[in-house]
């Protein structure tokens, strides 16, 4: 594993502060990650363990979710909502998936499942919309548009949450982070160019995978060197939450109860949890070339 080089780094800080100066960079994968990682993902992580799933009553569901679908175009009463509990936190997930999405609940669970509980406590609701294949967190949420089947964009989507919370700062924002990143020469995909929240989570991605995979990232069979400052500052920030084993620690509020039928605009302020996550809003990532692991439910 290579260690962060505070040299560079230190010198970094003080050639470029700003993104126009540190992005965009070269990349690493030309054709997007799930070609190099999502197979060996999938053959060397094994979900948690499903203790409950519960379907809850049609005609309710986390405001949260009813604001997503109507930011979607689609009804309140078509999003199905059920409670899944994984052995490793005693506490419920509450997942949203509009009957239409192509991500089954079956795939829903299994993927978000394959993540440590430690990245997963940041997250307070899944939901699962048609799409065509794109994907955003927002205020703890991460919301599935369309065939998004990979762990790979599990774990990027889930880790801009990370990314938010984990440390009580935005990691990405960080001058360690920022700084890794002029120092190196290469960024891990075309997408990672995008900002510094996109190549932190894409980065996140490649340290998942340096974790789980026989031989770490050298198994990729390319050059990692290029980032290896940007890996190791993830690791810093993150790989605490990344590491897998344990029981969750701490969840958020859920988000308030709705009728399903409200239109949007034509309801009250709901009461707020005493634990509601800080508002937070990532940009919509529509990723390429994505090796599929389930089948498509519509």
């Amino acid at each position: 594993m290579f260690a962060l080089n505070l040299a560079s780094v230190t010198v970094a800080l003080g050639l470029a502060a700003s993104s126009v100066a540190q992005l965009p960079k070269p990349v690493l994968f030309s054709d997007g990650l799930s070609p190099h990682v999502d197979a060996t993902f999938m053959a060397n992580i094994q979900p948690q363990n499903i203790t409950s799933l519960v379907s809850r009553t049609w005609g309710t569901l986390p405001e949260a979710c009813l604001d997503y679908a109507h930011g979607a175009g689609l009804k309140g009463w078509d999003i199905e909502v059920y409670e899944v509990t994984y052995s490793d936190c005693d506490t419920p997930w509450v997942f949203c998936r509009h009957h239409e999405a192509q991500l089954s609940q079956f795939t829903m669970g299994q993927l978000f499942g394959r993540l440590p509980v430690h990245e997963r406590q940041w997250v307070r609701h899944v939901m699962a919309v048609p799409g065509g294949g794109s994907a955003y967190a927002v205020n703890a949420d991460v919301v599935f548009e369309g065939n998004t089947d990979a762990v790979s964009i599990f774990q990027h989507e889930v880790g801009h949450l990370v990314d938010a919370y984990n440390n009580g700062f935005s990691a990405n924002e960080s001058p360690a982070f920022r700084a890794a990143v002029a120092a190196d020469t290469c960024v891990p995909d075309d997408y990672s160019n995008s900002s510094f929240a996109e190549d932190y989570t894409q980065v996140s991605v490649l340290a998942l995978y340096d974790i789980v995979a026989p031989g770490g990232l050298n198994s990729t069979g390319a050059n990692w060197s290029c980032l290896a400052n940007q890996k190791a500052a993830v690791d810093t920030l993150q790989r605490n939450a990344m590491t897998f084993g344990g029981k969750c620690d701490r969840r958020w509020s859920d988000s308030p109860s709705v009728e399903a039928q409200l239109r949007r605009g034509r309801r009250t302020a709901m009461p707020r949890g005493e634990l509601d996550p800080p508002p937070y809003r990532s940009d919509r990532t529509f990723f390429k070339n994505i090796v599929h692991q389930f089948p498509a439910a519509n």
